[in-house]
């Protein structure tokens, strides 16, 4: 049967109709949850711009705090807004249910008949119940989400010495980045045998933008001096060490822990 598009308009406002204010406010709760989340990002984007700046710490803590409150915002107006979704959508298509069953009972015994219960309560509980899970999830969908504006900071196929740089720039406010001969070859190397396209783990100091961890904060135009690149197989990325950054041993090939052990007696041995 070809139904005209406007039957079915004409359809879904005689249900929404009748809960006017219950729809407007759903319609308000998605288009606000949508606005804070937009305003999450230029959040993130002051609090990065302060930092640059050199502003203050107390500044940086209130930005830091806005930004928590405009995301626990978000979320909190997100949850409501499916909740109010969900709620037009049950209320609506159980009138629709209750219309469907009112419409059945009338029908004449030919058409029972033909039609068992078990049918007739499938078509209209299954029908209903997966028209309100759809007309829930489309709205919200629809009007309650936005694309993420995700990218990577670097491609898999650039250049290891260039992912680097790209890091240095974009993230630390680096000039540029420094290494001698013997780190460059580990480069070339590391892309000749076929390890290219892993992404780079930066080792460095915590303290600062640069690899000085008495120049705190976040400077600018310094350089980013680069003393070896370790090779992860494993977990599959490079480890690039900056500056003087010491970094944690890793295990024996034997773990002290396999000799440990506790005696009947309840003695700790294998300790030392």
């Amino acid at each position: 049967m070809n139904i005209p598009l406007r039957e079915y308009w004409r359809l879904l406002s005689r249900y929404l109709v009748a809960q006017r204010g219950a729809a407007l406010s759903m319609a308000a709760l998605l288009v606000f949850s949508t606005g804070v989340g937009l305003a999450a990002p230029q959040v993130v984007r002051a609090f990065i711009d302060a930092a640059l700046a050199g502003a203050p710490s107390p500044l940086l803590i209130r930005a830091a705090i806005g930004f928590f409150l405009v995301s626990l915002a978000g979320k909190a107006l997100y949850f409501f807004a499916r909740y109010r979704v969900r709620q037009v959508g049950l209320t609506a298509t159980n009138a629709l249910r209750i219309d469907l069953t009112a419409h059945l009972v009338r029908l004449d015994l030919g058409f029972h008949k033909t039609h068992p219960p078990g049918e007739l309560i499938e078509r209209v509980d299954g029908d209903v119940d997966a028209l309100a899970a759809f007309l829930s999830s489309f709205v919200v969908d629809l009007i309650g989400s936005h694309k993420s504006q995700f990218r990577p900071l670097y491609m898999d196929e650039k250049p290891l010495w260039e992912k680097v740089r790209t890091i240095a720039r974009s993230i630390y406010g680096a000039e540029d980045i420094l290494a001698d001969k013997k780190v460059r070859r580990q480069f070339a190397e590391f892309e000749e045998a076929g390890y290219g396209h892993y992404p780079i783990c930066m080792a460095k100091t915590q303290y600062s933008f640069s690899t000085d961890p008495l120049l705190l904060g976040a400077p600018t135009g310094h350089d980013v001096p680069i003393r070896e690149i370790r090779l992860a197989t494993g977990a599959e990325f490079l480890v690039v060490i900056c500056g003087a950054i010491m970094t944690m041993p890793g295990l024996p090939r034997v773990p002290s822990a396999e000799n440990i052990d506790v005696t009947p007696e309840g003695r700790i041995t294998g300790l030392f």
